[in-house]
């Protein structure tokens, strides 16, 4: 499928972190940030291998035809599917609500439909094979288990590291620089009615394909021209604090923001973005690095160290920062070999139910689907 990056973003809503699987999906619903005001939104249900992926990239090439904006949702269990696709000026979002990201509406027939792409299986093709398929998912649970544990276990050591930083850092000169970078950066906006709304998602995920996806502002075209803030943070040290107080003041202030957690702590903040002030503050470190050629300025987290942290101390700090990395990418490693063995269980159960489709109802059904969909882009678009 090919997109126009000029429109196009690229985001996770869910991603596997040190605590299990961790999403936003439900973000999307009816009152939430995620998605635009007076949405349509289409939940697509069915199992694997019913076109629940194929139906997205239709839509979003729909949205690419008609000049819209598109958010494209990647899939965190395999980055060449798509969990969906969202667009404010098309007036629509499409998302797979299956598992591990169930999604039910809050007001169905009013903001969300349900779109079952799974009534076009053939039961007793897929009973034929029912001990294959139940085998497969036997396998493919365990192999996220054990990914889970490896996680998990590199959690801890990502606390141990991240507690050795944070006893080096000033917390409060870090908070003081955020609430005057953020005073600096945020204008008044005296037409503002109501609060802002905040919108969170991934830039990067833990997947089988490893760490996957990029920092806001580095695929082709996306955020040109904004002015874009790089918090260069080599030694893996937090700047929440700062990204908090901006998004507090833009949020405060009636400006929307886009909020990216780290796709392995869910609870992280590592970077933002304020649409409306074409504004990006990004963090870049050793697993997602940025291209710091076109920023607007770079900010340096060990600007905030303690003023008790000596030559000594710091030299110890690196040697034990560095053997918690050793432990954390091995583990890290591990568990994406056993995510990798996950996919593969999956693929191999999608072939038995694409065998049971009746993929010509199928298509006849989601061309049904699609004309409704491209009336109501039309109209978005128009006004």
């Amino acid at each position: 499928m090919t997109v126009n990056n000029s429109f196009v973003t690229k985001k996770f809503l869910g991603s596997n972190t040190g605590e299990g699987f961790k999403g936003f999906y439900g973000d999307l619903l009816s009152g939430s940030g995620f998605g635009y005001r007076n949405q349509s939104i289409y939940i697509l249900k069915g199992g694997p291998g019913t076109g629940k992926s194929t139906f997205i990239k239709k839509v979003a090439a729909m949205l690419e035809k008609s000049d819209c904006d598109a958010e494209l949702l990647l899939c965190s269990g395999d980055v060449k599917s798509l969990d969906g696709v969202s667009s404010k000026t098309g007036g629509i979002t499409v998302v797979d609500g299956t598992n591990p990201h169930c999604i039910e509406p809050v007001c169905p027939g009013v903001r969300e439909s349900i779109v079952n792409l799974g009534a076009f299986w053939n039961r007793e093709v897929l009973k034929k094979y029912s001990d294959e398929i139940e085998n497969l998912s036997e396998k493919k649970a365990i192999m996220y288990k054990k990914a889970y544990h490896y996680l998990a276990a590199a959690n801890e050591i990502n606390k141990e590291r991240s507690g050795i930083l944070n006893r080096c850092i000033d917390r409060r000169k870090m908070k003081l620089y955020g609430e005057s970078f953020a005073e600096e950066l945020i204008p008044k906006k005296d037409d503002a009615e109501v609060l802002g709304v905040k919108r969170r998602a991934f830039s990067t995920a833990v997947t089988s394909e490893g760490v996957f996806g990029a920092v806001p502002g580095m695929s082709d075209g996306e955020l040109r021209g904004y002015k874009i803030y790089c918090i260069n943070s080599e030694l893996g040290i937090s700047c929440e604090p700062i990204l908090d107080e901006v998004a507090e003041k833009a949020v405060s202030s009636g400006y929307d923001v886009d909020l990216y957690y780290c796709g392995f702590d869910a609870g992280k903040l590592e970077h933002i973005v304020i649409p409306e002030l074409n504004i990006a503050i990004v963090t870049s470190n050793e697993y997602h690095p940025y291209d710091k050629q076109n920023i607007e300025q770079e900010i340096l987290p060990e600007g905030f160290l303690k003023s008790s942290v000596t030559v000594s101390s710091e030299r110890c700090m690196d040697y034990d920062i560095g053997y918690a990395k050793i432990r954390f990418d091995e583990l890290l490693e591990r568990a994406f070999r056993a995510l990798q063995k996950a996919s593969g269980y999956h693929h191999s159960m999608e072939d038995y139910y694409i065998e049971s489709m009746d993929f010509a109802s199928l298509n006849d059904f989601a061309d049904y689907v699609l004309c409704d969909m491209a009336k109501l882009i039309h109209e978005n678009v128009l006004g």
